[in-house]
This record gives structure tokens, sequence and C-alpha cells, in this order.
């Protein structure tokens, strides 16, 4: 069998990263052969995603693949879910694709119950209402961009509108439609009724299922980066979604998986999606996976708090070491904890006065030096996993075992420690690059080099040991 490289881009909300997966037929090896930031931009009152920049950075990933002699087969694009760019009917971009943080939307939910509640929404979508969500989005633009809206011919979310770029094509897969608060998972399809009666006009793109090819790189991009043509593939590409692909367990319903980055995504595997009030209440959401699964999972803050502290640190000038941190919160006494789901901490802006702050105000012994700060949060985590997975055994009346933790948190052994010792769950740590992973297997899968997930599952436990941590 002849060496494959699947190029998987994966772009997240605080940085991206090109990452060559080289499939022998046997094992999968990742090389990251690019990461680069990705920041939102401020410009007047409007908060937007630098999207040629991205663009560019995943053009500059084919560069450095063509400088290091590595041709690249196919290409798969992830990102976060509900921003997306806007079209017009000869396929110009118009305007710049706002942050999920842009404060057009932080009133416009009491403005859209009064046609349907967030009540009617979530029984129709399955998903918890929020301002950030795809459709709250449309309905801001109606008031604060209606030029644009008046000339858009198509909606393509944010990892099909840089596929867009790359090939001329147009898509979307169900993984990322599920997530607009526009998409109805037992029916499959959209919810047009919702776009009629906010006055909101017909855009959003086809829908297909995940692992399909959207189009070959066009003749530009190959002369610009050097790159011999390769089919582009619609893997799934809401990164959550790839993410969760890449859980190394035979039957993901019979596990809690927690897929932690920026966002931590807590839940398991459903055979149909379960929509009541105590779903809502309780904020889980019914989102689509790859080959149409439903993930039952609950979003919230994540390591977003520390990246933040991290950030906040850097511009005073302070150095910091994650593997020191990690070593120090393994050994540390310091077990104090905040609600790490507040509103406030999704807020950019000072996080350490928040952290102190809140801690103070429960009684709590506040962290002053930045090791217990470290700690505080990943005591946050932990105490917040414990809560969120009680919650998810009680609405889907199961007793799960084991939890487990893919993505960047996974690397964090203080934090998997700390989870087990509060869920009393043995935890299994990785693979960490499980976005990637996701991706890429899924381009494999669909070129034909790999029969099915069963198969790619045998690959990912071969190519990426997991690491246990007992309660």
């Amino acid at each position: 069998m002849r060496t494959l490289n699947a190029l998987g881009m994966d772009f997240g909300a605080s940085g991206g990263r090109g990452i060559i997966g080289k499939y022998d037929g046997n094992t999968l090896a990742l090389n990251e052969i690019h990461r680069f930031p990705n920041y939102p931009v401020n410009v007047l009152s409007g908060t937007y995603w630098n999207i040629f920049m991205l663009f560019e950075e995943m053009k500059n990933s084919l560069k450095k693949a063509k400088a290091l002699s590595i041709p690249v087969h196919s290409i798969g694009i992830d990102a976060w879910a509900s921003d997306y760019g806007i079209l017009d009917s000869q396929g110009n971009l118009l305007g710049n694709p706002h942050h999920y943080r842009d404060i057009r939307t932080d009133n416009i939910v009491e403005e859209a119950n009064k046609l349907f509640s967030q009540r009617e929404v979530f029984y129709r979508t399955g998903m918890e209402p929020h301002h950030r969500h795809t459709l709250y989005q449309l309905i801001a633009m109606r008031q604060y961009e209606k030029d644009i809206l008046d000339k858009a011919d198509a909606l393509l979310f944010i990892p099909n509108l840089l596929a867009y770029f790359l090939t001329g094509n147009k898509s979307c897969d169900s993984t990322h439609a599920s997530a607009a608060l526009l998409y109805d998972p037992i029916k499959k399809v959209w919810i047009k009724e919702f776009l009629y009666s906010y006055g909101l006009p017909d855009i959003l793109p086809g829908i297909s299922k995940s692992g399909q090819i959207t189009g070959e790189l066009l003749n530009s991009v190959c002369i610009e980066t050097g790159t011999a043509t390769c089919p582009v593939i619609l893997t799934p590409s809401h990164d959550t979604a790839s993410a969760i692909a890449a859980v190394p367990t035979k039957d993901k319903s019979e596990v809690i998986y927690i897929s932690s980055g920026t966002w931590s995504i807590i839940g398991s595997t459903i055979k149909r999606p379960i929509i009541n009030d105590d779903v809502l209440k309780c904020g889980f959401n019914n989102e689509i996976g790859y080959n149409d699964e439903i993930m039952f999972v609950k979003n919230i803050t994540g390591l977003w708090v520390l990246q933040e502290c991290l950030r906040q640190w850097a511009g005073e000038g302070q150095t910091t070491d994650i593997s020191y941190f990690d070593e120090y919160a393994k050994n540390a006494d310091y077990n104090e904890y905040f609600d790490i789901e507040k509103e406030e901490f999704m807020e950019s802006g000072d996080m350490v006065s928040k952290i102190q702050n809140n801690c103070r105000s429960a009684g709590q012994k506040a962290p002053e030096s930045n090791g217990d700060i470290y700690a505080c949060i990943i005591n946050s985590l932990a105490m917040k996993y414990k809560e969120v997975i009680g919650l998810a055994e009680k609405l889907t009346d199961k007793k799960y075992s084991r939890i487990h933790i893919v993505g960047g948190g996974a690397k964090d052994s203080a934090l998997c420690g700390r989870a087990a010792k509060a869920t009393g769950m043995v935890v299994c740590a990785g693979p960490y690059e499980a976005t990637a992973i996701g991706n890429i297997i899924t381009q494999l899968i669909a070129l034909g080099e790999i029969r099915d997930m069963d198969e790619a599952r045998a690959i990912i436990e071969r190519s990426f040991p997991l690491k246990t941590f007992d309660p």
C-alpha cells in the first residue's frame, strides 16, 4: 500500500495548525508543519475574524509541505461553529465574518423571542439557544448590516468558506449545520420557517454527509503554493465532531468524552435526540457528529480562562512555563475553585482579577501566585466536569464508569488527575491532537484507504497510546 499524506487544517478560536497525517497502511503519524495565531480584530464597534489571513496561513501550510518535500494527497478543514461569511450572486465575499463574541448580538435574543421563544427554538433544534448561534447573528445582520443581507446569495460557515477559497465550490456538512440553531436533527433538514418568519433570505447551503469530496484545488492555488492538485474533502467540519470522531473506543455511547480545548465539550453519543425541558434547563445540546451520530453534549468555558491568564501575564512581561505549572498543580495543596461557567469567564479582560474576586466572594482563599491561579483553574474545571457528568447521567438514565479526555487538555496531567479524583471515574487521556486526527482519519476513509470507523479506531489505538488516571 502506498503512503498517503493528508493535510488537516485545524482552525481554533485562538490559533490554527496545518498537520500532515502520514498513513502507511498500519499506523498514522502526525507532523505539525505550520502553526499560527488567530485572534479577533476589533474595528470600530465590531469584532471580526481576519479570514484572509487564515486563508494565507492555509496556503503557507501547503508551501511548507512543498518545502519539506511532502506530497499532499488530500486536504480537510475543521473550525469552530456558528460564524460564517456571506457571498453575493457572483461569489464575492460581502464584508468580513464577525466573531461570535461580537456585541451586535448581545440583546438580540430578547427581540427574537417575540416570534419564537427560546424554548420553542430548542424543541425544534435540540440546541440550547445562545446569542452566539448563527440564527441570532443573522437576525442581528437584519438590524445592523441590512445592505449586506439584501445582496446575500449564499452563507458559508468558516471551514466551508475556506474550502470555497481553495476550490471555488460551496459546501456544508451536517456537523456544522446542526450547530447553527437552524437545523432539525430529527428530520435532518434546515428549518426554513425560521428564515421566513424573521424576514431573512434563504441563503443556507445544501447539506452533505461528512466524507464527500468538495472539489479539487484551484489551478491558481496550485501555482502559488507549488502544490500538485488534490481533493479537498468535507471532513466533519465542526471541530467538536472531528475531535469526537477520534475518541478511541468501540462504543462511544458507553463512555463520557470531553473534548478539552478553548471550550470543554462534555457528553456522550446517543441513538436519538433527547429533547425535553430538563435537557433545556441543564444546557445540553443534540449535535450531529460523523456518520450523523448524535452527540449529546454540554459546552462550558474551558482552557480559554487559562489562555487569557497566560496572555495577561505575557503582556505584563512575565515568563510562563506550562510544564512547571502542571507539575506544581499536581502537588499543590490549593483546593479552592470557582464557577467557571459564569458568563464573565466567557469574556476577555483581566481574567486574573475575575478569578480572585470570585473566590473571595465565595468565602474562599483567593489565589495569589501564578501557580495557585493555575491550580485554581484546574480545580474549577475538574469540579465542573463532575457536575456536568452527573447531569448527563441523569438525563440519559445511564451510569458511566470511564471518561475519555481528548484534545489539548489531555496533555495536562494535573487536570486529568483531578478530574479522576473529583468524579471517582477512570480517566483515559488522549489522543492530544484529536481534532486533527479526526479530520485526517475521515479523509482517509473518504479516499477508501481505511474501511470504516472500526478500522480507524484500531489505527488510532496503535498510533497514539493513551495515559490512564485512576481515581
